[in-house]
């Protein structure tokens, strides 16, 4: 009798992702999600690099500008479909409303609570790019670190639907992150499980899975002189302010920053600091851009 032959490592990934999407679109999934929602915060991560107040005027005006690309933003139900992923993601990431918390006025806190509002009126089901587990992992990110500019004077009722969301989200995230995305973006999403376990009463198991797959990741993905294995400056960059963000959060809240993420830290920084050119920005190698000096220098200084 043949022997039989194996089924391809590539096909069959691709047959198991297909099947948890088919999975994830049921109704039934997303009753699994519910859970016991809190009705406040511990507290909110700091912000590790304010925002832009002009970007913040173009999203008060009507629109969001990001990647050489600009496109209304006036109804989350209802995005340009002629626009990129990359600017889709960008949008379902919520990282913009750091921009609308520089301007820092009413109108800002209102367009950015309206438009939380509107999209978990729109996406509360399973979509691939807004429950990307990057993607999602940095919207918790930002809805947790702006959470007291948005959620300031807000209805009960709005309270209410966002821890519900909060929950099912992070429960979702808890079960996906180290079954899809890789690289970076399954830092950003172990960052949002992290916040997620720091700042919500009753969901402290989240922070220390987070941790424990984080310090697997920064073991596969920081080489012993520092440098991402991706060899990418601006990628390399991204990563030390994800780990950056989180250390400035355990301080804030008073927990004991692991000796291993200061370590990958102190590896990191150096290297940085070597794929810089003279004028402060980034070597352009590998895909990376320029960067923003400033940006760079910010970063340098908080690490």
């Amino acid at each position: 009798m043949p022997a039989l032959k194996s089924w391809p490592k590539g096909k069959s990934r691709g047959l198991l992702n297909g099947l948890r999407r088919l999975a994830y679109r049921s109704p039934l999934y997303g009753i699994t999600l519910v859970g016991r929602a809190p009705n406040r915060l511990f507290g909110t991560p700091p912000e590790l690099m304010p925002g832009d107040a002009a970007a913040g005027q173009i999203i008060l005006a009507g629109n969001l500008m990001y990647g050489g690309q600009r496109w209304p933003l006036a109804d989350m139900a209802h995005l340009p479909k002629q626009a990129s992923d990359h600017w889709r993601a960008y949008v379902h990431s919520f990282a913009w409303l750091s921009e609308l918390r520089a301007v820092g006025n009413n109108p800002s806190r209102e367009l950015a609570r309206n438009h939380i509002a509107r999209w978990i009126e729109s996406y509360t089901r399973w979509s691939p790019v807004g429950w990307r587990a990057d993607v999602l992992g940095q919207r918790l990110t930002h809805w947790l670190t702006h959470f007291g500019f948005f959620a300031g004077d807000a209805p009960q009722e709005f309270y209410d639907l966002f821890f519900a969301e909060v929950v099912k989200q992070a429960r979702h995230l808890n079960r996906t992150i180290m079954k899809s995305v890789t690289g970076p973006g399954r830092i950003q999403g172990l960052k949002g499980l992290i916040y997620c376990g720091v700042a919500l009463p009753g969901y402290e198991n989240y922070l220390h899975s987070g941790l424990r797959h984080l310090e697997n990741e920064l073991d596969r993905q920081i080489f012993p002189d520092g440098g991402h294995y991706s060899r990418n400056p601006h990628i390399h960059m991204e990563v030390l302010a994800d780990l950056v963000a989180i250390r400035e959060t355990f301080i804030a809240a008073h927990i004991d920053v692991p000796a291993w993420l200061t370590g990958a830290i102190e590896r990191m920084v150096p290297m940085l600091r070597a794929l810089r050119h003279a004028d402060g920005g980034l070597a352009f190698f590998n895909g990376a851009n320029t960067g923003d000096p400033a940006v760079i220098a910010a970063l340098l200084t908080k690490s």
